[in-house]
């Protein structure tokens, strides 16, 4: 849990943070009964998450100089004794600051990323090898085409909202082993568009890595497509800040939008920008349904929908359901985690894998 948000903590610490988590206050001697460890070693971990500001120390009423209570260690701090009650500091205080550095460190990423792209092909217009350039709905329809059809390892895809070459209900129209015609070429009146998600059946052999953003779980139909992905064993994750829209193929060759008419497609050396973008976002993204949990699939996908901020009239629309049907779900599994709040049970389902 506190290593997915890039903060290094023992096993013991992570333990003991999800337990105060859950309640209002715990004594360093509730504590240490409910691990199973020494009190000794409970304040020497409780200490190391006080300070990095993620649990505080509840004052007393009574005078600690008076206590009667054992004190822990030679080298236990003044007053800290084993009846010291212990709270954990409100999560967006203690990680807001650096969960909103990770999401500015990706933006810049993607921004100096397409201001590279469109820069040097404004100035290097006769190195055709590096870049095209794909204007329009139908070229870049074939354009990505023919991308997908072309690799032979892998597919990368950043997939966002505003999905009009490919509508998301279209993502998969045949199985894999029956691939689709390409489509007709480009014309010059053909209408415009965005570069849209890769959406052509290739091979079965090829992996798929597939990274959604909260934009994209809003399109219609979106939960139908990623149901389907999974169906087909791609490998599929959720972000919650805004992507570009990106395709990588065989991480040899990419193709991204430039802006809302034209695409770009680039290769090395300057794909390497993209794949690491890629990289860097996979490593920072959650999976969209985990298998192997004591959830429903339906409870599952509540539950992502939830932690990537659709709101609940937003989840009902996607289910086919009600907000109160959605609220009561949502309900259950906080009764289930015995917790009061929508973060806690965030935080519960990262700490036992719910998603």
């Amino acid at each position: 849990m506190l290593g997915e948000l890039g903060l290094s903590a023992s096993a013991l610490e992570e333990e003991i943070y999800g337990i105060l988590l859950g309640r209002t206050s715990a004594t360093t001697t509730d504590i240490a009964q409910a691990v199973g460890e020494s009190a000794d070693a409970v304040l020497e971990a409780l200490l190391a998450l006080r300070d990095r500001n993620l649990v505080t120390r509840v004052p007393n009423i009574a005078d600690p100089s008076t206590s009667s209570g054992h004190r822990l260690g030679d080298g236990a701090a003044p007053g800290l004794d084993e009846g010291a009650s212990w709270s954990v500091t409100p999560p967006d205080v203690a990680f807001g600051p650096a969960v909103g550095q990770l999401r500015s460190e990706l933006l810049r990423a993607e921004t100096a990323l397409s201001s590279l792209v469109q820069t040097y092909h404004r100035r290097r217009p006769a190195a055709p090898e590096f870049f095209e350039l794909w204007e329009g709905k139908q070229a870049q329809a074939q354009r990505l085409f023919e991308l997908e059809r072309s690799a032979t390892r892998s597919i990368w895809v950043f997939q966002t909202g505003g999905n009009v070459v490919a509508p998301v209900p279209l993502t998969f129209t045949e199985p894999r082993a029956r691939p689709l015609p390409p489509p007709p070429p480009p014309t010059p009146s053909s209408p415009s568009g965005d570069e849209q998600n890769v959406s052509v059946p290739t091979g079965t052999d090829i992996s798929y890595r597939v990274i959604v953003d909260t934009a994209f779980l809003t399109e219609p139909s979106a939960v139908r497509a990623l149901d389907e992905r999974l169906t087909e064993g791609h490998d599929v994750r959720v972000v919650d800040q805004q992507l570009i829209k990106l395709a990588i193929a065989d991480e040899s060759i990419a193709m991204m939008q430039v802006d809302t008419d034209t695409s770009v497609t680039f290769r090395e050396p300057f794909v390497r920008l993209a794949t690491e973008l890629f990289h860097a976002t996979w490593r920072r993204s959650r999976p969209y349904l985990r298998e192997g949990t004591d959830l429903s699939s339906g409870d599952r996908l509540v539950l992502q929908l939830m932690l990537s901020g659709l709101t609940d009239e937003a989840m009902a629309k996607q289910l086919g359901t009600s907000s109160r049907t959605v609220q009561r779900r949502l309900r259950a599994m906080m009764d289930v985690a015995e917790v009061s709040s929508r973060v806690q049970l965030g935080w519960y389902a990262m700490r036992n894998n719910w998603v």
